[in-house]
């Protein structure tokens, strides 16, 4: 048995010295190894093979009352704490536990049942930094979930929850996507938002792409259509092709924003002409009835008329409770059943709404590494006592909003980046927050990362524009609709 075995075997410090102080251990290591060299060993420290151990009486385990300790002891005290010290002053290196007189004052604890002590360097981040992680992981979650430009499949009909508002567009979109070849040729969903319209149509692609992968689906917003159709301007037939000849179910989601837009809407008559002379399918989606659409022209409201028209209320009270529980039980979070039904209660407009105060209760408890009680869901959700708020808005609320209209991401519309893409919506942000909500510049500022000064001239300079640029008015008017 070498010297390094011999000694590692009767300083039982060296398993806790591997965990903690690589470099104390090494240095015991040597000084007591170029102990043992220069003279004879003590009988303490054996080359022997040790006695059997008698064999040890069952016992009954003894609860853990205190906390454990690990002490580092040895045999040849003097000698190996004089090498310890000596060697510690010589390299000016400190234990990272603290400075010891001799190796055997030394005791470590490990506790098991309390939070773990933060290491010298590393701060443990405050309740105002948390509840700020909070607010950056919630609209990434939600952002994430509202994504639109790749088919989703999560959003399948065996998770749409089903009720009294919304049980006969359920049924029209599983039949539609049963029997597409013998469906109607132009279906039309309306509702406000959040309350299923995506979802639907997306399950209708999950399962097309399962049950009949030889169809050919496209799902696209009426903005990135009319924004491709910009792209395609020198090439239009090449884009009229890839619609009209390469797919086969055409999905086109929320047509009132080709508004006064009418290049745009005289290609979407095509296509419906188009479609329906070849007897392939097209769904159209908006957040109203056909007939109170402005700015679309009426050769499309008149072919949409004659279409399927479906339209979803806003869900029930056992219809919210329901997904809210079937949420918690996918998402694997547990809220108690008074909790539920306080968020049932207090968000009555959409889907959409319940889902981002799940989000943010389960952020919260993920965070904070607590439990959500009744208080403490109020008091995230800003529900007052006794009332019943059906729209709670915040700013995560208005800036995903803003997000979602201009196709750009949360982050980069609260980074630092001041590329002109990012510049004006981020400024329609503070501007809808300022007009919108009760709170002051210095928290606008303090989401966004920013100066109150440089919040105070983003306000000024959108008062400015506004008045000035019909366009962006009409845009900052479009956002505000949706929130």
């Amino acid at each position: 048995m070498d010297d390094k075995t011999t000694h590692s075997k009767n300083f039982p410090f060296t398993h806790f010295m591997d965990l903690n102080a690589p470099q104390i251990e090494e240095e015991l290591l040597i000084t007591a190894s170029k102990n043992q060299k220069e003279r004879p060993p003590k009988t303490s420290i054996s080359t022997s093979p040790p006695p059997p151990s008698p064999t040890p009486t069952p016992t009954t385990p003894t609860p853990l009352t205190q906390t454990p300790t690990l002490s580092i002891v040895t045999q040849n005290t003097n000698d190996t704490a004089e090498a310890v010290i000596a060697t510690a002053k010589k390299s000016k290196k400190e234990a990272p536990f603290g400075r010891f007189n001799s190796v055997k004052e030394a005791r470590f604890s490990i506790d098991l049942n309390g939070p773990p002590t933060p290491f010298p360097g590393i701060n443990t981040p405050t309740a105002k930094e948390l509840l700020s992680q909070v607010d950056s992981t919630v609209i990434t979650k939600l952002e994430k979930s509202h994504e639109r430009h790749h088919l989703n499949p999560e959003k399948n009909f065996d998770t749409f929850v089903v009720g009294p508002s919304n049980r006969v567009a359920f049924a029209t979109c599983q039949n539609f996507a049963k029997n597409p070849t013998k469906s109607y040729s132009l279906l039309y969903i309306h509702s406000r938002t959040g309350l299923g319209k995506t979802h639907l149509i997306h399950s209708i692609a999950n399962y097309l792409k399962e049950a009949y992968p030889q169809y050919r689906v496209i799902i696209v917003t009426a903005r990135d259509f009319m924004r491709e159709l910009v792209d395609y301007r020198e090439k239009i037939h090449e884009f009229r092709k890839k619609y009209m000849n390469q797919v086969d179910i055409l999905m086109i989601e929320d047509i009132q924003e080709l508004k006064d837009r009418p290049g745009t809407q005289a290609e979407i008559f095509h296509l419906m002409n188009e479609f329906q002379s070849k007897n392939k399918q097209l769904i159209l989606t908006a957040d109203r009835p056909p007939n109170e659409i402005v700015g679309i022209g009426e050769n499309i409201k008149n072919r949409i008329l004659c279409a399927l028209v479906i339209d979803i209320k806003p869900p029930e009270l056992e219809t919210r409770l329901t997904y809210l529980k079937n949420k918690t039980e996918q998402e694997d979070f547990f809220l108690p059943d008074d909790v539920i039904r306080e968020v049932a209660n207090n968000f009555t407009g959409n889907i959409r709404e319940l889902e981002s105060a799940l989000v943010r209760l389960g952020v919260f408890s993920s965070v904070m590494k607590e439990d959500i009680d009744l208080n403490i869901a109020k008091e995230q959700l800003k529900i007052q006592m006794g009332t019943a708020n059906t729209s709670i808005l915040t700013i995560e609320k208005i800036v995903f909003a803003v997000s979602r209209y201009y196709k750009i991401p949360v982050a980069d519309i609260r980074s630092k980046s001041r590329s002109k893409k990012n510049i004006e919506p981020r400024h329609v942000s503070i501007y809808l927050i300022h007009k919108l909500m009760q709170i002051t510049v210095t928290q606008i500022a303090q989401f966004f990362y920013r100066d109150h000064t440089t919040v105070i001239h983003a306000l000024q300079k959108m008062e400015h524009q506004i008045k000035e640029d019909r366009d962006l008015s009409q845009t900052v008017g479009i956002i505000e609709k949706t929130i």
